[in-house]
């Protein structure tokens, strides 16, 4: 299969738009796009990642990637009242919107958060395939200088606060580049959703705990 990009001749109808996962031979030609369209370019992804594209009649529309959340990220972690241990414990619980791109020139109104609305939904359902586990929240980082998060208010996810204005550039390494990027974060299960605040772990929960 190829990421097809070229105009099909008809026009853009939102419930017509589909999320699917790249195949595996996709992901070079997905990494250039990402690379060349996206402002902030595309990046390398550690640990457990999943790439999407949504089409629009066998047309590429836009372009997304989901992976581990933020390392060390204090308004998250206070929001949900974790210690640092729980945090260690308990973040692979939340996945983050690393990546988010629409392909098309043209605006399209609604586009972007009937992708994100798509992806909320089968996201869960291919990390718990993949990896065997679904998460329960959704995190991403809107950087303002680019971007207002006006998709993502549309598609139901909330914006928590900023960032200390750090990136990490390797595992436990962070570097200050004097840029907060806003902090945006949707519940995917709300039942789950509370465990997570809670001292302990509910047992259905409690496997997945990292030690």
């Amino acid at each position: 299969m190829a990421i097809n990009t070229k105009p099909t001749g008809h026009s853009l109808q939102l419930t017509r738009v589909t999320l699917r996962v790249i195949e595996p031979e996709e992901e070079k030609e997905w990494n250039c796009l990402m690379d060349d369209v996206h402002p902030l370019g595309n990046a390398q992804f550690a640990g457990h990642r999943i790439k999407y594209v949504a089409e629009h009649r066998g047309r590429a529309v836009a372009l997304g990637c989901f992976s581990g959340s933020a390392y060390h990220l204090a308004d998250r972690d206070r929001w949900l009242g974790w210690s640092h241990e729980q945090a260690m414990q308990r973040r692979h619980f939340v996945v983050q919107n690393s990546r988010f791109l629409i392909l098309l020139d043209e605006r399209r109104q609604n586009l972007a958060s009937r992708v994100l609305s798509l992806c909320a939904k089968r996201v869960p359902m291919d990390w718990e395939e993949r990896f065997g586990f679904a998460p329960l929240m959704m995190e991403t980082f809107v950087d303002p200088e680019y971007f207002q998060g006006t998709c993502y208010q549309a598609s139901g996810w909330q914006r928590l606060g900023e960032t200390a204005g750090y990136s990490r550039s390797r595992k436990d390494f962070y570097q200050a580049h004097n840029r907060p990027k806003e902090l945006w974060f949707k519940v995917l299960d709300r039942r789950g959703f509370r465990s997570l605040k809670s001292k302990r772990l509910p047992e259905r929960l409690k496997p997945y705990e990292t030690e």
